[in-house]
């Protein structure tokens, strides 16, 4: 996985914002003179590939995820939560984050796991795109879909506590993530 996915963006905020004190602004500005994983890459004419910071813009999009998540408490008060905290240990994280998207879609969604389980057992072939159509998820459009799959896919991979790990060979989820975010 790129250090630029979301899952690194994610964990870049947490650890920056455990310093913050300050709101979405402050956070973004000290995101993007750091640039660590909010970047992309350009190739000059000359065939030389050059790291350039992605805009704040697309670095406060990352923030308010992470504030949909409930890991950050607000735009006002861009500090960690109780859960962004634990989500800061490094043995935690996977598990947080996982959890953290898990009630995001239930709560703000109406995609409960039970229900997303169900849709992958039910689907002949459950790719993304027919997984989407299937679930109908209430406003959530389909490229905030994609990212909360890519990390429920990519989540407790390494632990094999990964929830989607079971239904891995009926699955066609693309591991990449949509970097329009």
């Amino acid at each position: 996985m790129q250090r630029t996915a979301t899952y690194y963006k994610i964990r870049e905020v947490l650890d920056t914002a455990s310093t913050n004190s300050g709101g979405i602004d402050e956070l973004a500005d000290a995101l993007h003179k750091n640039k660590s994983s909010f970047v992309y890459f350009t190739r000059a004419k000359d065939g030389n590939v050059s790291e350039e910071p992605v805009n704040e813009n697309a670095i406060k999009r990352t923030i308010r995820f992470c504030i949909a998540l409930k890991l950050l408490k607000s735009e006002e008060q861009s500090v960690l939560t109780e859960d962004g905290q634990t989500a800061r240990e490094t043995d935690r994280f996977d598990y947080q984050l996982q959890q953290s998207v898990l009630i995001y879609l239930d709560e703000n969604h109406g995609l409960t796991w039970k229900r997303i389980k169900e849709a992958i057992d039910n689907l002949r072939k459950p790719h993304a795109r027919a997984l989407y159509q299937e679930l109908a998820p209430e406003n959530l459009g389909w490229d905030w879909f994609r990212t909360c799959f890519f990390l429920l896919s990519v989540c407790g991979v390494g632990s094999r506590q990964n929830i989607l790990e079971p239904s891995q060979s009926k699955l066609y989820f693309v591991r990449e993530e949509n970097t329009k975010q």
